[in-house]
């Protein structure tokens, strides 16, 4: 029954619509804003979530780090391979936006997956702006046969918008022509392109933060703020151009980008009296990997040492483009499990190792350790001063799945725990 309905479009809309109508139709009491594409959904999130409150509005979030209910009250998510974490089933996804609206909550920021799309979890719902943040090849295109259907699953969020919506778009993206000409919103473009209708350029990075200039129809803006990487100006602008179609001033939205608070698990750093640099990162897709690598070139350090897992629900293809990245730019790459769900997570380094080996890559540039705890242990114990940890893939998820088995494994907190052990000083600051 539950396949029938899974395979069933009909089904799946009619299903959305009867959790809707059980919850009392949330969503006609809310300005719903959703944010779609391959890499960049929560980063945009968090951004437009600040943003607004500081404009004074009470704000809901639903998403994968997290389903905040109003601007205080936080859910955490589930483990991974357990429920739709991202975009969550219509029934839990409407009795969320119930408890928003119980909490006199104004707006509600929801992240929408493919999978989410491919489902019509989101059926129903009268987005009253949608924005996509990018588009590429990921491990979620084999989910949908191939790149052409998962592409036109994300097209489907622009293709539902009334006339009255609005769809802000990465003007730069290979894909903009096709999903404006997809959508009857009123559509805003973004990018690092001056034809675009939000765009700007970097001044300068550090590691602390990045100064840039934003130009808008409405005025220019010069802000620093704490974020790093040409990726996450785009997500940015994104976020400015919804704010200037909202009304807010230029002045608000400036104090609001220099006063946004570190997202987590997005570039976090971990402040510690270490001569060496760790930061942990959500990076788990070609795109994001190849991103990051590009905006940590930017910053001073001496060595890279990368620690990441190889992901069981990725195609053999997808993990060695991964491994490719890792091995191209990292000092050290130190392969490891990650959320290996039923899967073997031996085969999964055995499958990175048989890639190194094929393209004859110096056996000194990578290891192969199992544990997660004990592959983050030996990056500490090799790092000298000035080097830089990259640890990816997990963020700020706490929850692992292990042969089915939910464990808490959140890799700040390990971090934390190694850096006291190893008496390498972590403090909190």
């Amino acid at each position: 029954m539950l396949k029938t309905i899974k395979q069933s479009s009909f089904l799946r809309k009619a299903v959305a619509l009867l959790a809707a109508a059980l919850n009392g139709f949330p969503q006609r009491h809310l300005t719903i804003i959703g944010i779609t594409g391959s890499n960049g959904k929560t980063t945009t999130s968090y951004l437009l979530r600040h943003l607004l409150i500081k404009s004074g509005k009470t704000v809901g979030l639903i998403g994968t780090s997290g389903y905040w209910l109003d601007n205080n009250s936080k859910l955490e998510t589930p483990a991974l391979g357990t429920t739709p974490v991202t975009t969550p089933e219509p029934f839990h996804l409407f009795r969320l936006l119930k408890q928003m609206v119980q909490k006199q909550t104004n707006f509600c920021i929801l992240e929408v997956s493919s999978a989410g799309l491919k489902d019509w979890r989101i059926f129903g719902i009268n987005f009253k702006t949608a924005i996509l943040t990018s588009l590429s090849p990921t491990y979620h295109v084999a989910l949908h046969g191939n790149f052409e259907n998962y592409k036109n699953c994300k097209r489907r969020l622009f293709e539902i918008l009334s006339s009255q919506a609005t769809a802000i778009l990465p003007y730069d993206n290979p894909f903009f022509e096709e999903f404006k000409k997809h959508t009857q919103a009123k559509v805003i473009s973004y990018g690092f392109s001056s034809q675009a209708d939000v765009h700007g350029r970097i001044l300068k990075q550090t590691w602390q933060n990045t100064s840039l200039i934003i130009e808008t129809k409405q005025g220019n803006l010069e802000v620093t703020v704490p974020l790093k990487g040409d990726y996450n100006c785009l997500n940015i602008f994104s976020s400015v151009a919804y704010c200037l179609e909202l009304g807010l001033p230029l002045t608000l939205i400036k104090e609001g980008l220099e006063t946004l608070p570190p997202i987590a698990g997005r570039f976090e750093i971990i402040e510690t009296t270490t001569p060496f640099k760790i930061v942990i990162d959500k990076a788990n897709t070609t795109e994001a990997f190849n991103s990051l690598l590009k905006a940590v070139k930017n910053l001073p350090f001496h060595n890279l040492i990368l620690v990441y897992g190889n992901f069981h629900d990725y195609s053999l293809e997808v993990r060695e483009e991964l491994a490719q990245l890792a091995l191209a730019n990292a000092d050290l790459t130190i392969i490891t499990t990650d959320d290996p769900k039923e899967e073997n997570p031996e085969q999964g380094l055995k499958d990175f190792i048989n890639y190194a080996k094929r393209h004859q890559i110096d056996q000194q540039k990578y290891l192969a350790i199992l544990e997660r705890k004990e592959a983050l242990k030996t990056a500490l114990q090799k790092a000298q001063a000035d080097d830089l940890i990259l640890i990816l893939g997990r963020g700020d998820e706490k929850l692992m799945n292990l042969g089915g088995k939910i464990i808490e494994f959140d890799d700040r907190k390990i971090v934390k725990d190694l850096l006291s052990e190893l008496n390498l000083s972590y403090h909190e600051i």
